[in-house]
C-alpha cells in the first residue's frame, strides 16, 4: 500500500533510490566461509534456504501470504460477518415468528 501511494506521490523516486541502492543492500559484507557447499556442478544437499546474520529477524509465517492464499475464504468470512452484523441490527428480529409460536404451543 505504502508503495502504491508513494508511486502516486513522486513516481520515479523509488526506482532511482533502488538503482542507487538496491544492488549493495542485497550483498553481504561478512567474511566468506571458506568450507562452504557449492553447487556449481552438483546440488548441495539439505536446506537450500536462505540463512545467515538475519535468521534472527526473519519470520515463518506471514499473515499478508495468508491472506493473499486464502483470499476467496477471507472473502466469505468477512460476508458472513457482515450479513451476521446486518441481521443483528434489523428492527424485525428474524426469528421472533419461531419463538412465538413456540410461546403459542407451550401455552
Amino acid at each position: 500500500m505504502k508503495a502504491i501511494f508513494g508511486n502516486k506521490l513522486a513516481p520515479s523516486f523509488a526506482d532511482h533510490y533502488l538503482a542507487r541502492m538496491g544492488y549493495g543492500a542485497q550483498q553481504y559484507d561478512g567474511p566468506e566461509n571458506p568450507n562452504r557447499p557449492n553447487n556449481l556442478w552438483t546440488p548441495v544437499p539439505g536446506d537450500h534456504g536462505a540463512h545467515g546474520k538475519f535468521d534472527d529477524r526473519a519470520r515463518t509465517a506471514s499473515l499478508e501470504l495468508w491472506s493473499e492464499t486464502h483470499a476467496s475464504m477471507l472473502a466469505m468470512v468477512v460476508l458472513g460477518a457482515a450479513a451476521g452484523v446486518a441481521l443483528a441490527m434489523s428492527k424485525k428480529p428474524w426469528l421472533s415468528h419461531i419463538k412465538q409460536e413456540i410461546e403459542r404451543r407451550a401455552a
